[in-house]
This record gives C-alpha cells, sequence and structure tokens, in this order.
C-alpha cells in the first residue's frame, strides 16, 4: 500500500486515535518503516467520517490497511472500536 497516495483524496476519512497505550515504543516504530507504515495504515479508514453520533446501529467497516473493525456506541453515547 502506497500511503501518500491513499491518503490524498477528496473523499470524507477517519483518522482513529485509541486511548489505549501502545505496547509498541515511539522509537521502534521511528526505526521500522514498514511497522510504521502498517500502524498509519491500520488507523484511517477513507470513504466515510465516522462519528458517534452517526451511528444509529453497529457497523464494520475497514482500515486503510485491510483491518476490520466493529463501530458500536453504548447508551451514553461512548464509541467504541473492536
Amino acid at each position: 500500500m502506497s500511503l501518500p497516495g491513499a491518503i490524498i483524496s477528496d473523499t470524507p476519512f477517519t483518522i482513529l486515535a485509541p486511548v489505549n497505550s501502545s505496547k509498541t515504543f515511539p522509537e521502534t516504530i521511528l526505526e521500522n518503516e514498514a511497522l510504521a507504515e502498517e500502524i498509519i495504515a491500520n488507523h484511517f479508514l477513507l470513504g466515510e467520517e465516522i462519528r458517534p453520533e452517526t451511528l444509529a446501529t453497529p457497523k464494520e467497516r475497514y482500515t486503510g490497511g485491510g483491518q476490520r473493525l466493529n463501530f458500536k456506541v453504548d447508551r451514553e453515547g461512548i464509541m467504541t472500536i473492536m
């Protein structure tokens, strides 16, 4: 996957910014270009802007890297992604 070409687009998109802590050190990511590309590719979705208020029912989507994610909003309006 060529990330620059995939990211530059006029289509809506969603960037995923998890709140959990990673087990991978930033230095490891910066030293490994393939790992950095994989992490970036799996933290964005092209084609749709996903927000809690737009999720009436659970949705399944795929990241730019092909990882399948399930989006769900609880009664308090908190969105979880699995």
